[in-house]
Parts: C-alpha cells; sequence; structure tokens
C-alpha cells in the first residue's frame, strides 16, 4: 500500500527528489522489515504503539535498502531519535489516511498521540568561536562557503546553488545583496524520474560515467528560502576577490574551462559538489580539534541564534534571513538558548525588581557544603530518584525526587544579589535547626526542610501561601503557579521580548508553550509601543506628500491662556518622557 501511495504524494506535493528519496529509505528501512509482512486491514492501533516501541530501541542504519547491516558494538548504542519515529509516525498517518479514502479501511489504526521528540539539541558555536574558526581557514573555497553561513545562514545547498547574477554589489546605498533562489543537491537518478521535473531548473552532466545520481539545480526548500540577504562589507570584498579568482582559473585553462555557470566551482569550471565541501569542513575540522566538533549545518544554527541575539529578539528579521517557512521552526530548532543574554537579563531583573520599594532578607554567613546522606545520594537511573520514608504510617502516597519534566528543564540558572543574600541567609538556618535538634535532625538533603529536616510537600507550601493570600486580600487572588506566569511575562519585558533566553530561564521545551501559555499580554509594554509610534511614525521625511496627508505642526505662541484647547496643544509637543510625567502629575 506505501509503494502506491508514494508516487501520488510525491506528484500531489510536488516532493524534490531528495524527498522522494528519503521517504523511500524510511519505507524500506524502518516499516518494511517491521510491519511488512501484515495485511493493511490486520494492523491495529495496539500494533502501531508496539512498533514504536520497537523503533525506540532500533539502533540507527540497522537496514539499507530493506537489508539488515552488522553493526559495530559502539552502532548498536546508537538508538534512532524520537524525532525520526515522529516522521515515520506523520508518514503513516497520511497513508492510512488515503486507505481510508480508497476505502481500503474504515479507520485509521494511528493513534491518537504522535511519539514523543527526543532528539538531542544540536551543537553550536557562539560568535567568538565563529570568527576565530574563520580565520584558520586557509582554503579559499571553504572560506567564502563559511562565511557565507555564518553570516548569511545559508544552507550547504543554497550556497552551492548561487550565480554569479545572484550578486548585486551596488544594491542597498553600495552595502550589495544576494538574492538566495536555487538549491544545489546530489539525488539518485531513480528519484528524478519519480518526482516533479517542475521542481529541477538543471541536471548536471555527470563526471563519472555510469553515476547512479546526479548533481541537480532545483527549487528552494520553501517559498520564504527564496530570500534577499545584504552582505556585510568583509564579505563583500572576499565575493569580488573570489570573482576574480574565477577569471583567472578560466584564463590558466586555456580553453578547456567548463563553466557551469555557478558561483562556487571546481579549476576546471564544473560545480563543487555538496560531499566535497562536506569533505574539505570534516578534513579542516580534524586539523583544528581545539575547536567543538560541529557539522556544518551547526553554522546555520550558531548564525541563527547569534542573530536573534544581536537583533535583540527581532524573530522576523531573522526570519527573513534564515528563510524559515515558520518562525516555530527557527526559535525551536535552530535558535538555541545561550549564557551571555541570561546573564544580562539577570542583571536587568535585579536592578528593576528590588527598585520597587520590597525589601530583602539579611545576608548570613556562608555555611559548609553538606555532603548527602547514602540513602539519598542522586543517581541518573530511570525517572524516579529517590523515595522519601513516609512520614504518617500507613500512607497511600509518597514524596518522590523525579526526573524535571523536559530536557529543558535542566538548566542552570543566575542568582540576583538579593536572591543570594536569601539563599545564604537559608541555608544558615538550616545549619542552626540541625543544631537545635541535637541528634534528632533527619537530613532529608532538600533545599526545603521542614524544622525536623524532612522535606516540605507541595501541599505544604500551596496551603502556606493559601493562608498569606487570606491574610492579604489587597492583592489580586492568583494561584502559586501564576507566579511563574507572571515572572515569564515580566522577563520578556526586561529582555527586550528575548524569547530564548527567557525560554532558557523557564526551562519550556518550546518557545510557543512560552508565548501562547505563559506570557501574558501587560498595557505598559503595550502603551511604551505606541509612545514610540507616534514619536517614530509622524516624524518621518516623506519627502512631499499630497496635501492633508501629513497634519502640519503648529508653532505655539509664547504664552496661550490655560484653556482645554491650549492644554491639548501644549500635551501634542511633549516628548514621552514629559507626558508621562505629565500624566502622573494630572492623577497624582
Amino acid at each position: 500500500m506505501l509503494y502506491k501511495w508514494l508516487p501520488i504524494q510525491s506528484s500531489k506535493h510536488k516532493w524534490a527528489p531528495k524527498t522522494y528519496t528519503h521517504t523511500v529509505a524510511m519505507i524500506q528501512n524502518l516499516v518494511v522489515p517491521y510491519l511488512g509482512k501484515k495485511q493493511i486491514q490486520k494492523v491495529q492501533t495496539y500494533d502501531l504503539e508496539q512498533f514504536y516501541a520497537t523503533l525506540s530501541r532500533t539502533p540507527r542504519g540497522l537496514y539499507k535498502q530493506g537489508v539488515k547491516q552488522t553493526l559495530t558494538d559502539k552502532q548498536k548504542r546508537q538508538f534512532l531519535t524520537g524525532a525520526s519515529i515522529r516522521e515515520v509516525h506523520a508518514m503513516l498517518k497520511t497513508a492510512f489516511s488515503y486507505a481510508v479514502e480508497w476505502g481500503l479501511l474504515l479507520k485509521s489504526p494511528i493513534p491518537r498521540e504522535a511519539p514523543k521528540s527526543t532528539s538531542e539539541e544540536r551543537a553550536i558555536w557562539d560568535e567568538k568561536t565563529m570568527l576565530a574558526a574563520l580565520q584558520t581557514m586557509t582554503d579559499p573555497t571553504l572560506h567564502l562557503a563559511v562565511h557565507l553561513s555564518m553570516i548569511l545562514s545559508l544552507r550547504v545547498g543554497e550556497i552551492l546553488g548561487l550565480q554569479p547574477g545572484d550578486i548585486d554589489f551596488d544594491a542597498a546605498d553600495g552595502r550589495g545583496t544576494i538574492t538566495v533562489g536555487r538549491s544545489l543537491q546530489r539525488t539518485e537518478k531513480a528519484a528524478l524520474e519519480k518526482t516533479d521535473p517542475n521542481q529541477i531548473y538543471h541536471i548536471f552532466p555527470d563526471q563519472r560515467e555510469g553515476s547512479s545520481s546526479a548533481l541537480v539545480l532545483k527549487k528552494p526548500k520553501t517559498k520564504k528560502s527564496s530570500r534577499t540577504l545584504y552582505l556585510t562589507r568583509p564579505l563583500k570584498e572576499e565575493l569580488l576577490a573570489w570573482l576574480e579568482k574565477l577569471r583567472q582559473d578560466e584564463l590558466a585553462m586555456d580553453g578547456r574551462y567548463r563553466n557551469c555557470g555557478q558561483l562556487f566551482r571546481l579549476p576546471n569550471g564544473m560545480p563543487v559538489a555538496p560531499e566535497a565541501l562536506s569533505k574539505w569542513y570534516r578534513a579542516w575540522r580534524a586539523e583544528h580539534p581545539e575547536f567543538e566538533k560541529i557539522v556544518f549545518h551547526g553554522l546555520r544554527h550558531s548564525s541563527a541564534t547569534y542573530q536573534l541575539i544581536e537583533s535583540g529578539g527581532n524573530i522576523k528579521a531573522v526570519q527573513g534571513n534564515t528563510g524559515h517557512a515558520t518562525t516555530g521552526i527557527l526559535m525551536d530548532t535552530y535558535a538555541h538558548t545561550q549564557d551571555k543574554p541570561r546573564l544580562e537579563l539577570a542583571e536587568k531583573l535585579e536592578a528593576d525588581f528590588y527598585s520597587q520599594d520590597i525589601g530583602s532578607p539579611k545576608s548570613g554567613s556562608v555555611p559548609v557544603k553538606e555532603n548527602l546522606p547514602d540513602s539519598i545520594q542522586i543517581t541518573p537511573e530511570g525517572q524516579i530518584y529517590h523515595i522519601f520514608p513516609d512520614q504518617r504510617e500507613g500512607s497511600s502516597s509518597a514524596l518522590v525526587l523525579k526526573k524535571p519534566k523536559t530536557k529543558k528543564s535542566s538548566r542552570t540558572l543566575y542568582l540576583t544579589r538579593p536572591l543570594k543574600d536569601e539563599l545564604l541567609a537559608w541555608l544558615e538556618k538550616l545549619r542552626q535547626d540541625e543544631l537545635a535538634m541535637d541528634g534528632r535532625y533527619r537530613n532529608c538533603g532538600q533545599l526545603f526542610r521542614l524544622p525536623n529536616g524532612m522535606p516540605v510537600a507541595p501541599e505544604a507550601l500551596s496551603k502556606w501561601y493559601r493562608t498569606w493570600r487570606a491574610e492579604h486580600p489587597e492583592f489580586e487572588k492568583i494561584v502559586f503557579h501564576g507566579l511563574r506566569h507572571s515572572s515569564a511575562t515580566y522577563q520578556l519585558i526586561e529582555s527586550g521580548g528575548n524569547i530564548k533566553a527567557v525560554q532558557g530561564n523557564t526551562g519550556h521545551a518550546t518557545t510557543g508553550i512560552l508565548m501562547d501559555t505563559y506570557a501574558h499580554t501587560q498595557d505598559k509594554p503595550r502603551l511604551e509601543l505606541a509612545e514610540k509610534l507616534e514619536a517614530d511614525f509622524y516624524s518621518q521625511d516623506i519627502g512631499s506628500p499630497k496635501s492633508g496627508s501629513v497634519p502640519v505642526k503648529e508653532n505655539l505662541p509664547d504664552s496661550i491662556q490655560i484653556t482645554p484647547e491650549g492644554m491639548l496643544k501644549v500635551v501634542r509637543q511633549m516628548n514621552p518622557e514629559q507626558r508621562r510625567e505629565f500624566t502622573r502629575l494630572l492623577f497624582a
């Protein structure tokens, strides 16, 4: 059934050859070996749940072209990622929906919930590492390719798909631009016959006789992948030097030059293949073990993260550069949490939060680090680290120490100075509690303990909070978890909308959860935005507009009578800071 569905899906959605090849490989290597002998009408939801569980324990590369491989012990420990299993699930979901449409099934057996994604975050470089690495690259082809990826966030196929005509050195007042509109990739010739020919601009001639694959110039990955990017001055100068090198190469070949038309060419004029660029990059990486090992595509991730920091979290500006179809892909897959903006955020919170005349605890002495009892040493195995002994005999529930909610929940956070002082004082209190118990202290090892050393239960903390809330009706009634929502919203305001910095603090699995569930709309930044728009929009130099399109500013007389109309004129001439102060005095 999958092999009948495949060409229909490919034609309907105008798949690129690489997408077709990848989907065939999924069917051959991840589906057929486990479900191939089962009739489609007999596949149940339970079978698919078991199938996903089997895939989660399956080493990567166990099957190639449908043939089982012999793996090393190391390879046997490298399992399929959750992302790969979700991809299989998505493919089967679509295929089974077609089976229902075709009347082969009455109902799709696909499980309601997709398998969880457990893929690791890709390693990236910060901006200093990127520049240091670039400066060590002596090969001009590799240097230019890496430079383009670091500054413009280009994919490998986009870099190699560029042509000299895509560059406009005079655009943007001389800054220069480069337009991305094609991608170069190697694909199986068999896949070319099965996919939409309109996706392919050009098939390059074989450089090796009898090859089963071909280099093709194709449409970009998504509509947003077609974009025009602004050059930096050093990148512009390197591109000019590169074009001169191409001219010299052609002269040196004395008529034997085979100009392929691409920006990246071999000395004989033929195109640079993606696998050649990857090989040169791996060779450089082997010569420079001082740099953290990242794949070439990791440069694009590094660039996206750096651009988000430099733009102050301007997601749409960065999306315009990276060419991602949605901001969700950019924020949750490409943009990575960095320590520098999170540390700056902690400093901003410290400067702003405590200036609201809220007292902080006195500093205490620095306590000695404690050694936990052997019974509660933390071990990483399983979901549960430790089960605490019952404080009430015969209890049907227990306090447990467990793994955090998501992988991103495991995080390191920066303290403000008052919070640091309070923590020091708290640790001193714990030490005094233990001394006061005279040997009867039962040290549970947690930061939050009762005076007898046992852990504070969540229901106890909630009870104390509700008691405080009842004693202070002047505060709007919110649940304890509402403090986390309040904090996330406040941090987004203080960080100037730096979503990745705040996500690094809150530990949310995706930026979508942070923005749509935790961050709340506040009046203060919206009012400030209105003031910024007012200050900027009406002061634009727009040449000679048509009559009546822009109000003419009035010159106020030296003295005016204090009338409502006069006051309104004065207010209109105020800058935002003066207007805020005027409003404060007016309603004081």
